[in-house]
């Protein structure tokens, strides 16, 4: 009974955040027998050719490889969701490992307030020009406090000299890290204007030399 007018930011907030692989939530009006759906795919996965594979079961659809909406009676939703499987099933299984682009590795001794202001001339970013992205291996991680609801945000201190803040990160630590091990990191770089200090935005973690 969702709004249709939300599935769509909810298919991407569990795409991104629970489930990486192609994405299809349904809002469901039961007084007109039909579902409405929003879908959002990863790369690898074109989700205009897999709705196409299903489309004797839609009333309509439309979109591109990456996101696609669709209407659909509401007794044919089991039907579809078995077909969908089925031709993502044919899908090479390395596509729903989920993979982030890197621009280059970075030694954190290289951080500074300098290098914030020479990433600031690459702005404004967004599609087609995101903010750059790096990596750093090896790095020693401290949780410094955890805040938030439930406490799922970190507050890190990384090699003992830069902040790091790690949205929803206390689910993405590996299961046996200790606090104060070392951790591969991939991160953005912000400058913080209150504190007038470089901080790193955390995007993941992973256990040294497992980052390919």
């Amino acid at each position: 009974d969702w709004n249709h007018g939300v599935v769509g930011i909810i298919a991407s907030r569990i795409q991104q955040d629970l489930h990486y692989g192609p994405t299809i939530v349904f809002s469901i009006d039961e007084g007109t027998g039909a579902a409405r759906g929003s879908a959002r795919s990863v790369p690898g996965f074109d989700i205009y050719s897999a709705l196409e594979s299903c489309g004797d079961l839609l009333l309509k659809w439309g979109g591109h490889k990456m996101a696609a909406g669709m209407t659909i009676a509401v007794e044919n939703l089991d039907k579809f969701s078995a077909r969908f499987e089925e031709v993502a099933r044919t899908c090479p299984q390395e596509v729903f490992v989920p993979r982030k682009k890197v621009d280059m590795e970075l030694d954190l001794s290289l951080l500074s307030p300098e290098l914030s202001t020479m990433l600031k001339q690459f702005e404004p970013h967004g599609l087609g020009n995101p903010l750059p992205t790096f990596a750093a291996r090896n790095v020693g991680v401290v949780v410094h406090r955890t805040f938030g609801r439930k406490t799922k945000h970190l507050h890190l201190i990384l090699d003992n000299r830069v902040d790091g803040i790690f949205w929803r990160g206390e689910r993405c630590l590996p299961a046996d890290w200790r606090n104060g091990d070392h951790l591969d990191l991939l991160f953005q770089i912000e400058y913080d204007g209150f504190r007038r200090k470089t901080m790193l935005s955390i995007k993941d973690v992973r256990k040294p030399e497992t980052f390919s």
